[in-house]
């Protein structure tokens, strides 16, 4: 039993994680693993930290890991998946209606006699990986190339070619030839390996900044309150504008969860002043974090195995200094971005429409390293995921709103949190379809400035109207 620190090491490999396969036995999966059989021949293999909600049938259906009905205002596992469950069998229309209302980090498993589906939350936050043709479907990239057998490095692994890939895999590939990534608002046919899009299914509604801002705030504190009380949870608190908007939604419940902010050195010493003054003010149960990229044999063996875990090593320190400070099964971290998706993100300085061509959309994705822009694999692979995804067909809205909500956050950010597993599980409160859409229903000029964000902290947090968002920081920080 292989050891890190006071930690085995085998309850951190593929940190909440999970397999679907046509396997019953195997020796891929760690040992303390769950097994479920489920319909259709399939086996379920899920990590014991990770929650499982089954519910039988006909029409059956799996939840995995935590969701919130923001209707009902339940984070009840099993009575949110038997909600969704009731909703399949009534029509797929209810059924994705309940989805777009649902937040938090889950994937969806669900079937008939005809076939086996698999969806995920709104950004993809828990991640799906699958082999096309293999039967074979999971959270982990490495996970899912292991037992299907597909290892063969892909072409953007290359050596020149990884170290570009800061803000994740291009298109739908991963580091393995033949395993791809289940992008968020599509959903994997397992059987067939067929891949639909199913969100959004019409255009957006056109909203004041107020409407939006009133729609929004009451599926931020919904959130926050039916998770609140079941568990531990810790904030993280930056100086960034979704962290203002968070701490906002979650104010009548402060004295219950605790606030962190870490720092690694001068680029988080403006986090560390505002969050300080905000905590004092606020009477916030605060706490620094000051992380050390350690050098001892425990800390050198983790950042190796987080490499199994995610396909992009963000801050290995950090990950360290959580699973060191918090590491307990059922604590939820909630941190606080995504909003981006909602500020137009990817729109050019003159705000111009763009074709939604490979060749725009690896620019985008590049953000000015031509070298990734004009890299023939970088190009295959977003005309790849643009054809599969049917990015163009987005009912009105923008393809390069749905490029950073679908590409950016289910590649590069369901990477990070995956990252932060063996510490805690994650989620954040702006997390829902419905949520997110509210906010794309906004004109351009108020979603470029924050708008709706701004209004929030403006009304629920007037004692911090002196107190700056982001001070002295670039604006692709902004709300980290």
């Amino acid at each position: 039993m292989t050891q890190i620190g006071q930690i085995d090491a085998t309850t951190l490999r593929y940190a909440r994680g999970w397999l679907l396969t046509r396997d019953h036995a195997h020796d891929d999966v760690p040992q303390h693993w769950l097994h479920r059989s489920l319909p259709n021949g399939w086996s379920l293999w899920s990590d014991r930290n990770l929650s499982v909600a089954m519910v039988d049938g006909d029409r059956w259906l799996a939840l995995i890991g935590h969701a919130v009905d923001l209707d009902a205002g339940t984070a009840d596992t099993l009575e949110v998946a038997t909600h969704l469950a009731a909703a399949l069998r009534r029509s797929r229309d209810e059924f994705l209606t309940a989805i777009d209302r649902l937040a938090g980090r889950h994937a969806i498993v669900h079937g008939d006699a005809t076939g086996t589906h698999v969806l995920n939350d709104a950004t993809g936050m828990r991640a799906v990986h699958f082999a096309p043709g293999a039967n074979v479907v999971g959270s982990h990239a490495k996970l899912v190339a292991h037992h299907s057998r597909r290892t063969e490095p892909s072409p953007a692994s290359l050596p020149g070619t990884r170290e570009l890939l800061k803000y994740g895999w291009p298109g739908r590939s991963t580091a393995w030839t033949g395993v791809q990534l289940l992008t968020p608002n599509t959903e994997l046919d397992v059987t067939t390996g067929e891949v639909r899009r199913f969100h959004p299914r019409v255009g957006p509604t056109q909203l004041s900044v107020e409407h939006a801002r009133r729609v929004v705030m009451h599926d931020l504190q919904r959130h926050g309150k039916a998770l609140v009380g079941r568990q531990p949870i810790s904030v993280s608190l930056t100086a960034g504008l979704d962290s203002r908007a968070t701490l906002a939604a979650l104010l009548s419940m402060t004295q219950d969860v605790e606030f962190f902010t870490y720092h690694t050195g001068p680029a988080h010493d403006a986090d560390v002043e505002v969050a300080t003054t905000i905590a004092g003010r606020l009477g916030l149960r605060h706490e620094v974090l000051t992380v050390t990229d350690r050098s001892t044999d425990d800390a050198l063996q983790f950042r190796e195995l987080l490499r199994d875990n995610s396909q992009y090593v963000h801050h290995p320190g950090l990950a360290d200094t959580y699973r060191h400070r918090f590491g307990e099964p059922n604590r939820l971290h909630i941190r606080s971005n995504l909003g981006e998706i909602g500020r137009r993100f990817y729109q050019p300085a003159n705000d111009r429409p763009r074709p939604c061509t490979p060749v725009s959309l690896a620019a985008a994705y590049a953000g000015g390293r031509e070298a990734l822009a004009t890299n023939p694999d970088v190009l295959d692979a977003f005309a790849e995921y643009a054809d599969h995804s049917n990015l163009a067909d987005g009912h009105g809205y923008d393809p390069y709103d749905l490029l950073y909500w679908e590409h950016r956050m289910g590649a590069w950010h369901a990477s990070v949190v995956m990252e932060s597993d063996p510490a805690f599980d994650t989620t954040v409160l702006w997390n829902s379809r419905r949520t997110l859409s509210t906010l794309l229903g906004v004109n351009r000029a108020d979603r470029k400035s924050g708008a709706v964000f701004r209004g929030i902290v403006a009304e629920h947090l007037p004692e911090l109207a002196d107190v700056a968002i982001n001070p002295q920081r670039t604006a692709s920080m902004s709300g980290l």
